[in-house]
């Protein structure tokens, strides 16, 4: 009885010590505000619902720049951590609950009148439900059944300084709104840098860095990784994205990387895609009037300016170029600022094989919608016209691929050639995603005919991503034929990953000396199965008009 009295006075006592700290103090009422500090969660929890369960490390919403998160129970644990049905309503048993911001010296829990509590520190003191010490971060572990109704904290947080934003990767810096001051935690990889613009890339995207002064970038160089918590602000520049760093950027210890471009189809040359750097080949320009020009490919043009002060030669008649580049906007106007501008191959760039689809296909609402009406979205379908591919798909649901390429009843669409494929030789592919399932990147892996004569023995090649970001976009990439593949006639194609529909609707092979067009034989190959008009396979049972390593034929 007098332990219960004690633990009912303590918190008694400690909701009169947290009222009087309430004017100067941070409190996360638990109780009454879980649904706002833990929005995440379904609901509460009780004997017949989970939907308060704590199943991974929550963080609660930020209060004064405070946070507090709650662990998922230990495994094996009786029940796991919770917002209960009625107070109190965060109710521990395992785990550890993180109290997290800027100089914490004070944290006061409140029971309501409950006698269980049990938590350890893992710095500070904590006396009768009273925390005292100084830190940005405490973790108590969970020592057994604790159960809170709130808690106060008296810390170092001034609101008239609001709570300045962190950007973990460039993606979540993209998306801060104009003169946001930011931390970035991240580490970007610089891939051009000319005067005051530092053009930098993640895995997440790109962006631009811009410095008037450019001193703030003195330390920077192409290749190299700048280090993470930097501070900056952004600035929106006639609708251009700029982050403006407040400091001269450190970079990281690590050697500096060999910088590519990818090559990008014209059309990709929008304001979404701006601060990327990237190559397009094979285009054509006009004469400079000023900084401004045209660039143009397959009666696609977009706006050239000489942003860095490149010398630009006067185009020659019947010459294309490939010109690398930064994806840019001014006001309305999107603009394509060259870095480099190169004649394209010559003597080389002869297409040896070229096929392309015969019909339209036009991305609507996740479905392929073909000129003869047909529409896909997760069947596997090899459509024909006239007996003669138009779009060529790609999808192993009904291939059974998963995600190994060229396994055994995997599915791939096989090209052969009357001529040997040489290591200089370029593959380029033209298509679009119609269903990407989150995570997973759409690509196509190649596997290449070894060219020692062998049948039937493939390796991998690269592997062609089309658009992994967005579903329906047609681009184009090329991809160069791997040196061990030297004098190959043949080569697969398998997308890489279950659950993508990877659409074909263009392939054209470029050669590096040869001249003239080779005899092709384009067959889906999927080791002898057979299917229908509709893309379903079938057995030998089924009556009609099938298709079969690519042919049509009829069955009786």
């Amino acid at each position: 009885m007098n332990k219960i009295l004690r633990y009912s006075f303590v918190a008694l006592m400690a909701m009169l010590f947290g009222n009087s700290y309430a004017a100067e103090g941070t409190s996360f009422l638990f109780d009454q505000n879980y649904s706002t500090l833990f929005p995440t969660l379904k609901g509460t929890s009780s004997n017949e619902s989970h939907d308060g369960d704590f199943t991974e490390a929550t963080t609660s919403t930020s209060v004064d720049g405070f946070t507090v998160t709650v662990s998922a129970a230990d495994e094996g644990a009786s029940a796991a951590n919770r917002i209960w049905q009625n107070s109190p309503r965060l109710r521990l048993y395992s785990g550890t609950l993180t109290v997290k911001g800027k100089g914490i010296k004070q944290i006061v829990f409140t029971i309501n009148g409950t006698k269980k509590f049990n938590l350890t520190p893992s710095t500070g003191t904590l006396t009768d439900m009273v925390w005292k010490g100084e830190t940005d971060e405490v973790v108590f572990t969970v020592g057994g059944t604790t159960q809170l109704s709130s808690l106060i904290i008296n810390g170092d947080y001034d609101p008239s300084t609001p709570d300045v934003p962190t950007a973990a990767n460039i993606v979540a810096l993209n998306a801060l709104a104009n003169n946001t001051a930011f931390t970035f935690t991240g580490e970007a990889q610089v891939v051009y840098l000319n005067g005051r613009y530092a053009y930098i890339k993640d895995a997440t995207g790109s962006s631009l860095i811009y410095d008037s002064s450019t001193s703030k970038l003195a330390n920077l160089a192409i290749g190299k990784k700048i280090a993470a918590n930097w501070t900056g602000k952004v600035s929106i520049y006639n609708n251009l994205f700029e982050a403006v760093p407040d400091a001269v950027l450190a970079v990281t210890e690590d050697a500096p990387v060999e910088v590519t471009y990818p090559e990008v189809a014209i059309a990709d040359v929008v304001a979404t895609n701006m601060n990327q750097v990237v190559v397009l080949k094979g285009v054509t320009y006009t004469a400079p009037d000023g900084k401004n020009f045209t660039i143009s490919k397959g009666g696609v043009d977009v706006n050239g300016y000489n942003q860095f002060g490149l010398e630009i030669a006067a185009p020659e008649a019947e010459k294309s170029y490939d010109i690398t580049g930064v994806i840019s906007v001014y006001k309305t106007d999107v603009q394509f600022q060259p870095i480099k501008i190169e004649e394209a191959t010559q003597g080389g760039g002869s297409t040896i094989y070229s096929w392309e689809s015969t019909g339209t296909a036009v991305e609507t609402g996740g479905k392929a919608t073909y000129e003869n009406g047909e529409t896909d979205e997760s069947k596997y379908r090899v459509n024909y016209k006239n007996g003669d591919y138009y779009t060529i798909c790609i999808n192993g649901k009904k291939a059974n691929m998963d995600d190994a390429p060229g396994t055994a009843n995997g599915g791939y669409i096989l090209v052969t050639l009357d001529n040997e494929l040489k290591t200089d030789d370029a593959i380029e592919l033209t298509g679009y995603i119609t269903k990407n399932e989150a995570g997973k990147e759409a690509s196509i892996y190649f596997l290449f005919e070894k060219g020692d004569g062998v049948d039937d023995e493939y390796i991998y090649g690269d592997a062609a991503n089309i658009d992994p970001a967005v579903g329906g976009k047609i681009s184009t990439h090329t991809f160069k034929v791997p040196a061990a593949s030297n004098g190959s006639k043949s080569f697969k194609m398998s997308r890489n990953k279950a659950g993508t529909n990877v659409f074909l609707t263009k392939i054209v092979i470029t050669s590096g000396g040869s001249t003239g067009i080779n005899t092709v034989k384009t067959v889906r190959v999927a080791d002898g199965a057979i299917y229908n008009l509709a893309g379903q396979k079938v057995d030998k049972s089924y009556k009609g008009v099938v298709i079969m390593n690519g042919k049509k034929m009829i069955q009786k």
